[in-house]
């Protein structure tokens, strides 16, 4: 397993998803996003995973999904193999065009 750390805009992009779930569903709850990190902190690799080596040569996404449901929103995310962590760059709504 691999530690996380989340830049300012990815910390800044989770306090969003939370201020728009609880303004539009009267749900404050974040578990699609916090589900989607602890698989990518498990397995970083994830079979689900992309690289995104067009953006930057050590750049994944994680496209976060409910069941039966099309992503909403995805992961942009580096692997830090030396110090065996994740660092989350953005959570980003798929509308986002990061190219």
């Amino acid at each position: 397993s691999y530690s996380l750390k989340l830049s300012l805009l990815a910390e800044s992009d989770l306090r969003n998803i939370l201020e728009y779930t609880l303004e539009t569903f009267g749900d404050g709850s974040t578990g699609n996003t916090e589900t989607a990190i602890g698989l990518i902190k498990a397995d970083p690799y994830n079979i689900t995973s992309q690289e995104r080596t067009e953006l930057d040569c050590d750049a994944r996404t994680y496209n976060i999904k409910r069941s039966g449901q099309p992503a909403s929103h995805f992961l942009f995310y580096r692997i830090n193999e030396k110090d065996k962590f994740v660092e989350l760059g953005r959570i980003l709504h798929k509308s986002v065009d990061i190219k």
